[in-house]
């Protein structure tokens, strides 16, 4: 299904307010087909592709969103994050269990394996129950309904008056030259994010990480809006821009599942303290929970080369010649 970011109707030369309007109508008319899709919304990948989707848009109101009427895009902007918050739950423990599962497939005659099958069933649980929740919260459709029958036929009837003009975008200039004024304006600020304490790697920076990974999402999605307008150059750039917000969220996943498991074990000690005689065996889930540390490690290691690399490399400076 083409997405937000493949937008194949742009043209070049279409001004900010055309352009704006066309990705509206290509995400609405996404998250529309992805509500109505047949395999339902408790499905695993229609929740996670609702929720990408839910952030591109969110994205493209924050870039360029600003020239749309006050209370159009106050609203619009109340109804992508309410989506974004109701599916995120269900989302997060899909990813908990696929890690699990890979893990215990590899290792299915190790001792203990069955106290980690514990937590998968609990998790599963959790995340039917989230599915649930999203299924018979009206918010999610109503909130997909309002964007496509509301929004969006709101902002194709508006006149050029009814565009605001602000400081920090072009109106009346193509997506070419508001792309020069918004992605290093976001590049920026995933920058100045950047607090992880890289000469410690053990140190989990979870915190740190997890800022900057939200401020590399709208870097991300803003050079995916605007690849359409610029050469081979800054479609390189999106790629290793693409690379390493993946690699984030994929150490974010891990940041989760160490916690959940630290927890989970935190209930075992309990338990094998009130029944001495039927003890659950943890080493499983601490040889895991390694395997994780081990992982994270790496992905945080690449994580700082990446950056350093941008910062050596002028990355900043790079990106501002390839949209010229």
């Amino acid at each position: 299904m083409p997405g937000l970011k493949d937008t194949t109707e742009l043209s070049p030369g279409m001004n900010l307010r055309e352009s704006l309007v066309l990705f509206l109508k290509t995400g609405i008319e996404e998250m529309n087909n992805l509500i109505n899709d047949k395999r339902g919304i408790d499905d695993p990948d229609i929740i996670h592709d609702l929720r990408v989707s839910a952030r591109r848009l969110q994205t493209l109101f924050e870039a360029i969103g600003d020239i749309l009427p006050a209370d159009i895009l106050r609203k619009a902007k109340l109804r992508v994050k309410d989506i974004i918050k109701t599916l995120g739950k269900a989302r997060e423990n899909d990813v908990s269990i696929e890690l699990i599962d890979d893990f215990s497939k590899k290792h299915k005659k190790q001792v203990g394996r069955d106290t980690l099958l514990l937590l998968t069933a609990r998790l599963k649980k959790n995340t039917i129950d989230e599915r649930k929740k999203a299924i018979s919260n009206s918010n999610v459709f109503n909130d997909v309904n309002y964007l496509y029958n509301t929004l969006l036929n709101e902002v194709t009837a508006l006149k050029l008056k009814s565009f605001r003009t602000v400081p920090t975008l072009r109106i009346s200039k193509d997506l070419k030259a508001n792309g020069l004024l918004v992605i290093p304006r976001v590049f920026d600020k995933m920058i100045s994010s950047t607090g992880v304490d890289d000469k410690q790697p053990d140190n989990y920076n979870s915190e740190e990480l997890h800022k900057m990974r939200i401020k590399a999402k709208p870097v991300r999605y803003s050079m995916e809006f605007f690849r359409a307008v610029y050469g081979n150059e800054f479609a390189e750039l999106t790629k290793e821009m693409k690379r390493f917000v993946e690699i984030l969220g994929d150490l974010h996943d891990r940041d989760v599942l160490i916690e959940q498991l630290t927890d989970f074990m935190g209930e075992i000690e309990i338990y094998n303290t009130l029944n001495k005689k039927t003890k659950l065996d943890t080493r499983f889930i601490k040889k895991f929970i390694k395997y994780l540390q081990n992982e994270r490690k790496i992905m945080f290691f690449k994580v700082n080369q990446s950056l350093s690399a941008w910062l050596e490399g002028k990355f900043r400076e790079r990106l501002i010649l390839s949209m010229n």
